[in-house]
């Protein structure tokens, strides 16, 4: 269980963006969402441990984290976090030596790092972009290597900053079927809700540096999408104009409602 209770941040010169928010991640894939500017990218990197919260703990398995060099090492090999723009993460010249960095330094024997890497590339579909230079791929396959590259220390927590955003249909397609894939249990942060409403298990919302977590239905709460500059889903906008009941995360979904009225 990765959890962070009461957490309080503020930036030099600003206002706090986190007001002891709290969230609690089982192994579970859970949305996390909020308008732009909302703190989501904060909560993010202060799980990751990025961050250092001026109040609040961020907590693994009920152990506070400490940020010392140590402590953050232990973090990280249980806790990725993936930016929203892959050209902060990718440095290496090519794609295998940047997925290759950091299971290299855990410590691995490079025999095992290389099949490893072999096994994540595999994983994630982009076998064949192993040996190409970083800076020839495609917007898209640069989102994939930088997902590999957390993937490739098998952590418990994976932590993912706007993943689909800047894809193509087919690109979010493709990454939600490799996501599907992993074992993580996965922390997604996204303004998209009615992508939220499909993929998650839960859902948490950041209002006014607050953090409201619950089942997929709490996408259904008109005040509180409002609070957070969302609009409710478009399978519950439907249902509730067509006076259905129940929670429909899919096109199939409200068909099923309609069929059996």
């Amino acid at each position: 269980m990765l959890a962070a209770e009461h957490v309080t941040v503020a930036y030099p010169g600003g206002p706090a963006v986190l007001k002891g928010a709290s969230i609690r991640l089982p192994r579970r894939k859970v949305a996390l969402l909020g308008a732009n500017g909302s703190g989501k990218s904060t909560l993010l990197q202060t799980l990751a441990g990025a961050v250092r919260p001026a109040g609040g703990s961020v907590l693994l398995d009920g152990t506070p984290l400490v940020h010392s060099r140590a402590g953050l090492r232990g973090h990280r090999r249980r806790v990725q976090l993936v930016l929203q723009d892959p050209d902060d993460q990718l440095f290496s010249a090519d794609v295998r030596q940047d997925v290759s960095f950091g299971p290299l330094n855990l410590g691995l024997a490079e025999a095992e790092a290389a099949a490893r890497v072999d096994e994540t590339l595999a994983q994630l579909g982009i076998a064949h972009l192993a040996a190409r230079p970083t800076h020839h791929l495609s917007y898209g396959e640069r989102k994939r290597v930088a997902l590999a590259g957390a993937v490739a220390m098998r952590p418990d927590h994976l932590l993912l900053d706007e993943p689909t955003a800047g894809l193509d249909p087919e690109g979010v397609h493709e990454l939600l079927v490799a996501l599907d894939g992993l074992d993580s249990a996965i922390l997604l942060a996204t303004h998209h809700v009615a992508f939220a409403l499909a993929w998650a298990d839960e859902v948490a919302v950041v209002v006014d540096g607050q953090v409201r977590q619950g089942p997929v239905s709490l996408l259904g709460d008109a005040d509180l999408l409002a609070a957070a500059r969302l609009h409710r889903p478009w399978p519950l906008e439907l249902a509730a104009r067509l006076g259905l009941a129940g929670t429909p995360r899919h096109l199939d979904d409200v068909t099923a409602l309609l069929e059996a009225r």
